[in-house]
């Protein structure tokens, strides 16, 4: 009985503690913004063009390669952190009214596709009405 409870309070546990990992945002986006993380341990800042980084939205089955990405070293780290921005296609994807649940992955022809990261929530909520008014 006691192995019992035990295994339960470890699987409530271990839950709260994934869902504490998705972090919640609210949208709409625009193009001002960037998708931002860390590249996974063993891969270089030098090795970072050979990658490509896989966003895929598996509430509304949307997938993109992200463009434009740019990394860095930041001093203190080993951490390789990169940066990528948003294209008009990825803002227009987003702003579809609901929630998003976005993970990255990091792909290369000759190792494959790596698992997908902890995901990402993203809420857009609808658009306020518009030409509210009284009518007779």
């Amino acid at each position: 009985m006691k192995k019992l409870i035990f295994s339960a309070c470890l699987l409530i546990l271990a839950t709260a503690f994934l869902l504490a990992q998705v972090t919640v945002t609210k949208g709409p986006v625009d193009l001002t913004m960037k998708m931002a993380w860390d590249m996974p341990a063993g891969i270089t800042l030098a090795d970072t063009s050979t990658y490509e980084m896989r966003l895929k939205d598996t509430v509304n089955n949307y997938n993109l390669s992200l463009t434009n990405v740019s990394c860095i070293v930041p001093a203190g780290t080993a951490t390789v952190s990169c940066t990528s921005p948003f294209t008009s296609g990825l803002v227009t994807q987003l702003n579809i009214f609901g929630t998003h649940s976005l993970t990255l992955s990091v792909f290369r022809t000759d190792v494959g596709d790596s698992g997908l990261s902890v995901p990402f929530s993203l809420v857009t909520p609808p658009t306020a009405p518009t030409n509210f008014r009284v009518i007779k």
